[in-house]
């Protein structure tokens, strides 16, 4: 009777014993551990705010910003006419800032506040996923991740799609932990489609969840299907504008390169400022993470660690793939930055095992922390100087050009430079100008246009033109046979600045 009662007892404690955080698997389990972690969540959110507020207004802007910006401060029906032209597979974030921008102002500033926003939420999400395959402290490492990895975390301070994607996968991968192993819930995909919408390279995701023991379900298929047939309009109408990335020619091995090394610290950087120091320990972080994420699926040999990797790899290399085969370009580090809080969450499970082994395993640990914290920190700070990103310094044209006292033709990409110094080069005329710019096609523009460039000098009589190195000798050319003059040219990083005379 005494063994009985035993075990009756220990039965009855253990179904009144309240189960591990990676354990529960109920809605109402979700709701409770974010309740009492709530405290926990805040600090992570408030955290990532902090890794970015400061520098929405003084890290330099680029050309992709400007067009966010042009579209973004268009009437719906302006933005919807402008996605038959141009930018049709960013349309709803565009609607998204539009909205946003009617709250809070028009400025780059506030564009820019939605993505640090959109980032300090996936934050939460990420530490909460790490929460569900192991526990508080995994979710909290990698939380700590997500603030201080250079490849995800400049998304915050970007005012282009890149933060609200990883918002949005992140909730999807929760969702999809929630799942364990079988088909996930329909908000997975409504999900999917929204972030196929704002991002169409993340429809990708989707492949991550046909398993062996999911191919026979065919509310797969099925919800599959729906999410194709939402997002294909999207995407057939950016295989028609798909010229516009016609310009990206990175080869397959360096495409792959950046999949499982580059994108993890693939961020702006400046072009002034550490930037030999930042080509080495960029390295160094994407070689760390590779290693770390093949030793995590070596060692854990879980369901949850083939999930983690095939998230964080498995689209980008398809799409590296589906290059490859179709002859055009699919894969850029930062279409796929979204995915790679996945590694993170795989990183942390790898930590929890080397710290609960041993002293010396806890030893190389937290030395291993410490190493990759610092690696992380010369991309982290040559991401918010104000002199350059993407490879672009433009404070240093922008003050050659005033030195030049001439009007001033901005040819391609460089229209990123008065778009990011505008009251150094005013008091001239310019063309495009960047106000015009923001309601006009300029930057939109596949290739630059000589005659417009000419026709603008013939009004003026000369000019200071600033063309992409690689447009250079044929814009020169185009001058030439126009029967004008050019001389005094100046290379930069990306452009060539050189006078025109008609």
């Amino acid at each position: 009777m005494t063994k009985i009662s035993e075990t009756e007892n220990l039965a009855t404690a253990t179904r009144r014993a309240p189960r591990p955080d990676h354990e529960r698997s109920s809605w109402a389990g979700l709701l409770r551990a974010c309740r009492r972690l709530a405290p926990t969540y805040l600090v992570f959110f408030c955290g990532s705010l902090l890794t970015t507020i400061p520098w929405l207004s003084t890290v330099g802007s680029w050309l992709d910003e400007g067009a966010t910006m042009s579209a973004a401060q268009r009437s719906p029906s302006g933005i919807l006419a402008l996605s038959r032209h141009h930018d049709a597979v960013l349309g709803t974030y565009y609607a998204l800032v539009h909205s946003w921008m009617s709250v809070v102002g028009q400025s780059l500033t506030s564009a820019r506040a939605l993505s640090a926003l959109c980032l300090a939420a996936a934050t939460v999400a990420i530490v909460d996923c790490g929460r569900a395959v192991g526990g508080t402290a995994v979710g909290c490492v990698a939380g700590v991740q997500m603030l201080i990895v250079p490849g995800v975390g400049w998304s915050g301070f970007d005012a282009r799609p890149t933060a609200v994607s990883v918002l949005l996968l992140s909730i999807a991968l929760r969702v999809l932990i929630h799942a364990r192993g079988s088909v996930p819930s329909s908000w997975f995909y409504a999900l999917m489609a929204v972030a196929g919408w704002v991002q169409l390279t993340t429809i990708l995701q989707l492949l991550t969840t046909f398993r062996r023991s999911t191919l026979r379900s065919w509310r797969l298929w099925v919800s599959v299907l729906v999410v194709g047939v939402c997002v294909l309009p999207v995407a057939w109408k950016g295989h028609q504008q798909s010229a516009q990335i016609s310009w990206i020619h990175d080869g397959v091995p360096a495409q792959l390169a950046s999949v499982f090394v580059g994108r993890f610290a693939d961020s702006p950087k400046s072009t002034t400022q550490l930037t030999q120091l930042t080509s080495v320990t960029s390295a160094l972080v994407g070689i760390s993470y590779v290693a770390l994420c093949v030793f995590g699926l070596v060692v854990l040999k879980s369901s949850t660690a083939r999930l983690l990797v095939s998230w964080a790899f498995g689209p980008a290399v398809l799409a590296v793939i589906a290059g490859a085969v179709t002859g055009g370009t699919v894969y850029l580090p930062r279409y796929f930055a979204a995915s790679l809080p996945a590694a993170f969450i795989l990183v942390a499970l790898v930590a929890r095992r080397a710290w609960s082994t041993s002293s010396p395993t806890r030893a190389v640990a937290a030395i291993s922390a410490v190493v990759i914290a610092a690696i992380c920190a010369p991309s982290l700070i040559a991401a918010r100087v104000d002199d350059g990103k993407w490879g672009e310094n433009s404070n240093q044209v922008a003050q050659e050009v005033r030195a030049r006292q001439a009007p001033v033709i901005w040819m391609g990409n460089s229209l990123s430079v008065p778009l990011t110094y505008p009251h150094v080069v005013q008091g001239r005329a310019q063309y495009p100008s960047p106000s015009s710019a923001y309601s006009s096609d300029s930057l939109w523009g596949s290739t630059p246009n000589p005659r417009a460039a000419i026709a603008a000098t013939g009004r003026w009589g000369h000019a200071t033109v600033l063309v992409e190195n690689r447009n250079s000798v044929t814009l020169q050319r185009a001058f030439t046979a126009a029967g004008c003059a050019t001389a005094d040219d100046r290379q930069y990083q990306r452009y060539t600045l050189f006078t025109a005379t008609c």
